[in-house]
């Protein structure tokens, strides 16, 4: 529907009211929850009756002994005995009078005399969905929408207005139609009576944390009380050692309450959505859902190119025109199509996410995965037009906020002069050719992106074979994805392997589609290994064939000495780079629990064992400055870092310091190390699937 003041995507017309009634699972765990809650009262209560009578009892025998035996050692027994009683019940009931209060630095505060078609939806959404209208509503940087509210104890008792969080990385992700079956998703939250409970788990949670965790005051509390006399000493070490105990206890029912809520959790989701579907339809949070997975590591990328940035004192005029603008590149780069000015998250995206066969239930988790959420809505089947106006339409002064938020992500940086702003049309000009340095030929379809090229010998074929293969029949959609399919097994590979070891709790898991329990994941990893040496062994088959392909293509104009050239230097490259970055590794992993609380003997074996490994390293870097390769990929500051990183002493620690400047440039030196390992690889690599598409 449309008003005269703001834009209001419509209602599926086939819906029912019992669609967004909670089903079966749902109302199972809520039992399981509300039991769990019951569960930790009952023991909580237990807590502090013993805290009360131990604090009753220390309380009547150190009033009696000062009374029957007063003395100095008496007296201060006593007093010993009424503080252990008195700290041991204060730390039962410390949270009663914390106050957890949301952050609210990086936000900015909506009203509704600046944004009155805001207002209007949202007042709209939330009689759709039946939930009270949010105490405030605010804006935050990130992809992202969320409820939230202050707690304390009593807000178990008496109830708390929720403020609405809409990320300006979300509005910039979205169209109408999406805003409008996300928020739907929030406010179905708090649609139904029985998501109190969640209210009453997040504040039980609250609590239990606070005594297990949040314990900095009550620490420095008994340190001083302890620092007194040392009698006081003696009872603040009994009352470390309660405390201990009640927290041995409070962490066997937080692992209680929270596998049940955890499963309540999932529930509460697919409520929410169906709740969204119910009336936005099913479609919108879906592709809402999808290209969130696409915004947020865009958003990511925007904000990692700025910190680079920061060297250079440059900053953002508006952020968010750029993240939209980097949206489209990953687009295009990956032939996805565009609708109205947004990516459109569909197979050809979900082809480039893990294709991994592992699944793992995790009763941990609080969220279903974006899978299982999809169909779940298409079930519902509802569906509506698609309003395709930006979601900024109903904002007022849009650029204005995006501005105002953009200097906030600055609040805390320090430019050493005043900064230059980036335009959007400075920064898409700086990043699309800094992104193009790393972007391969699009006729290759992704075929050789973040791989190596397998290690063959190119030996050309006795005779020629001419074109006797098509170019499409070499990358065709079963070669394609060989490379992702090898990253996936690998990774499902790693993951069973660390459930055989049997410290990750795990007990069952899928693959495949098949069920296994931990005892099989032993032989399980063996077949995996399998599989990954059989992808492998046809990726290898495969780039051979590429290779005498365009080696034939190269013979028919005189140039295959040239490429089999091109081949043998990159493979030698690929060779030397992971030798170099095995070293940087190994040297890393060294100097990771250096610290100042080492002993010094400890500190001096790791800066032994360091400059070991060292020699190596300075050689490879004293022979990147002098060869043509590796010197014409490093820019002045890093040729700079490199010089000074092999002039200086390397005496990184003289008793009792740290030198910490040698320390900074060591760091330095390797970040320099570890990108010219990879760089020079990377470059070949490129300049090689150039040429053979000159062929």
């Amino acid at each position: 529907m449309q008003t005269s003041s703001f834009i209001y995507p419509p209602e599926p017309a086939n819906r029912t009211g019992n669609m967004i009634e909670p089903n079966g699972s749902y109302r199972s765990e809520v039992f399981k929850v509300a039991w769990a809650i019951l569960f930790f009262l009952i023991v909580y209560l237990m807590l502090v009756a013993a805290g009360c009578i131990l604090a009753a009892f220390c309380a009547y025998c150190g009033f009696e002994l000062i009374v029957t035996f007063p003395r100095l050692m008496t007296i201060m027994i006593g007093i010993g005995l009424l503080g252990l009683g008195v700290m041991v019940l204060f730390f039962l009931l410390k949270f009663i009078v914390k106050r957890n209060k949301s952050d609210r630095s990086g936000l900015i505060e909506l009203r509704k005399e600046d944004q009155p078609e805001l207002f209007a939806f949202v007042r709209q959404l939330t009689l759709d969905t039946k939930a009270p209208f949010p105490k405030k509503i605010y804006l935050s940087p990130d992809v992202n929408a969320c409820v939230f509210y202050d707690s304390s104890f009593w807000s178990m008792i008496f109830p708390v207005r929720k403020n609405l969080q809409i990320g300006m990385g979300l509005v910039n992700s979205v169209n109408m139609s999406e805003l409008k079956a996300v928020l739907a998703h929030e406010f179905g939250h708090f649609s139904q009576s029985s998501m109190k409970l969640g209210s009453y788990v997040y504040n039980v949670n609250k609590i239990i944390y606070n005594m297990l965790y949040d314990n900095a005051g009550y620490g420095s509390a008994l340190q001083s009380w302890a620092s007194v006399s040392s009698y006081f000493a003696v009872f603040a070490n009994i009352t470390v050692g309660i405390v201990n105990g009640i927290q041995t206890v409070l962490k066997e029912v937080y692992k209680i309450v929270n596998r049940s809520h955890s499963s309540l959790s999932i529930q509460m989701e697919f409520h929410a959505d169906a709740v969204a579907a119910y009336v936005s339809g099913s479609d919108h949070l879906i592709s809402a859902l999808r290209r969130i997975e696409m915004s947020e590591p865009c958003y990511q990328k925007v904000l990692s190119c700025y910190n680079t940035y920061l060297d250079d004192n440059l900053k953002a005029d508006n952020f968010y025109p750029q993240h939209l603008e980097v949206m489209k590149h990953f687009a295009i780069q990956y032939d996805i199509p565009l609708d109205h000015e947004l990516p459109v998250a569909n197979t050809r995206f979900k082809s480039h996410t893990s294709k991994s066969r592992l699944v793992i239930k995790d009763q941990w988790a609080s969220h279903p995965s974006t899978d299982d959420r999809e169909a779940h809505l298409k079930a519902f089947d509802l569906h509506t037009e698609i309003i395709h106006t930006s979601a900024w339409t109903i904002f007022r002064n849009p650029e204005l906020l995006q501005k105002q938020m953009t200097d906030m992500l600055y609040q805390t940086v320090k430019f050493k002069t005043e900064p230059r702003p980036l335009s959007n049309a400075d920064f898409c000009e700086r990043y699309f050719r800094e992104a193009d340095i790393y972007k391969l030929n699009k006729a290759y379809k992704g075929f050789y992106d973040n791989r190596d090229i397998s290690v063959f010998d190119p030996v050309p074929m006795a005779e020629p074979r001419g074109s006797e293969t098509a170019f499409s029949d070499l990358f065709n959609e079963s070669r394609l994805q060989l490379p992702g399919e090898i990253a996936a097994m690998e990774s499902d590979y790693e993951s069973v392997s660390l459930i055989a070891k049997g410290n990750t709790g795990i007990k069952t898991f899928e693959y495949d589609g098949k069920k296994y329990r931990h005892n099989d994941s032993v032989m399980l990893g063996v077949e995996i290994k399998k599989e990954i040496t059989g992808a492998t062994l046809r990726l290898n088959e495969a780039d051979r064939l590429i290779f005498h392909f365009f080696h034939d293509k190269a013979e028919q104009k005189g140039k295959g000495s040239e490429l089999v050239l091109k081949y043998e230097m990159l493979f030698k490259a690929t060779s030397e780079s992971k030798q170099d970055q095995e070293k940087l590794k190994e040297v890393l992993h060294i100097m990771k629990p250096l610290g100042s609380t080492n002993p010094y003997s400890v500190i001096n074996s790791i800066m032994t064992q360091v400059k070991i490994r060292e020699t190596f390293i300075r050689k490879r870097l004293s022979s990147f400055l002098e060869d043509p390769n590796y010197k014409e990929r490093m820019d002045e500051k890093q040729r700079k870092i490199l010089t000074q990183y092999l002039e200086m002493d390397r005496a990184y620690f003289r008793e009792p310091n740290f030198d910490e400047p040698a320390l900074k440039m060591f760091n330095e030196a390797m970040q320099v190390y570890g990108y010219l390992a990879t760089e020079l690889v990377f470059r070949l690599k490129k300049e090689l699937v150039e040429l053979q598409l000159s062929y």
